[in-house]
């Protein structure tokens, strides 16, 4: 997988605000596995990632909060009666915001993009454990995130800071080539 990660040099055009939303963006691929029980909390952590690419400044304890409530619903998944497959993409789905919000602390680009960095190695990790249930080629699971994350940064270039949900949506399409039908629960 390391090769498929995004680098420095790939997200080198993107200013700090625009490294936010493609954390969002990553985050919004993986919307559809938000943990059980835990939309409110994936709602709001959502609608102040949006707010900090808009330039608002999220408090440290605003992010632990957020964080701590949509992984506290990751790993509850556990004890649920799911299949472990969903449980786990729930959960990893969960890291992958929680990386998105983490970014908003860090001042330092290098400190940013590894933070959106690890947001898609989650939200890669969410289909990567649906490839081991059988639901798709582990390859697919490993390259198409990348890809489609790598597809985001021209688009996101040419695009005004979302301010909603929707503004975010219509950068462009989330899955380069339709969405696959493993892209949702």
């Amino acid at each position: 997988m390391q090769g498929l990660l995004l680098k420095a040099r790939d997200l080198k055009p993107l200013s700090d605000a625009q490294l936010l939303v493609l954390g969002a963006r990553i985050a919004l691929r993986v919307a559809p596995w938000c943990p059980l029980g835990g939309e409110k909390a994936w709602d709001n952590g959502m609608a102040d990632l949006l707010a900090a690419c808009d330039g608002a400044a999220l408090t440290g304890a605003r992010v632990r909060k957020h964080v701590k409530l949509i992984t506290k619903h990751g790993a509850l998944g556990s004890y649920s009666s799911a299949p472990e497959s969903m449980w786990r993409s729930r959960s990893q789905a969960a890291w992958a915001l929680s990386y998105a919000l983490q970014a908003t602390q860090l001042g330092a680009r290098k400190d940013r993009w590894k933070e959106v960095v690890k947001a898609g190695k989650h939200a890669t990790s969410v289909f990567a454990v649906q490839a081991h249930a059988g639901r798709l080629p582990l390859a697919d699971a490993l390259s198409f995130p990348w890809a489609a994350a790598r597809a985001d940064v021209p688009l996101i270039l040419g695009s005004v800071v979302p301010a909603t949900l929707v503004d975010l949506e219509a950068i462009g399409p989330l899955w380069p080539g339709g969405e696959p039908e493993w892209a949702t629960p």
